[in-house]
């Protein structure tokens, strides 16, 4: 954890598609910390080199989905049910959700089409 003033930084890694350990980071940081106040949601993957939509197989668009689009709807709902639970009025009026986009989810991107999906899904 690193301090900035008054505010505190805590960040975390894991597998954000597994529900358990969604749960259990938001669990450990509320007995720490107190309940998440900003969440920022800044993860995916693409890719490597341009896969034509025909040549995708199923366990790369699954894999895309899953990491960008499914872990991005855990995450959040782990936080909102966390903050419903814990969190007092004066941090409810205060919380908030940043979701990190791309224009790949708004305009598409050749080559890439479960990144783009994945994107326009969650953003």
């Amino acid at each position: 954890m690193e301090e900035f003033g008054k505010n505190r930084v805590h960040c975390v890694m894991g597998d954000l598609y597994d529900e358990e350990i969604v749960e259990k980071i938001f669990f450990w940081s509320d007995v720490q910390f107190g309940p998440v106040q900003i969440l920022v949601v800044n993860h995916a993957i693409s890719s490597k080199g341009d896969i034509s939509l025909v040549d995708m197989t199923l366990e790369q668009w699954n894999g895309t989905l899953q990491t960008n689009l499914t872990s991005s709807f855990l995450v959040c709902r782990e936080y909102l049910r966390v903050l419903e639970d814990k969190a007092t009025p004066e941090l409810k009026e205060k919380a908030s959700i940043v979701l990190i986009g791309s224009t790949a989810g708004k305009y598409g991107e050749a080559g890439n089409a479960d990144y783009a999906a994945s994107k326009s899904g969650a953003y």
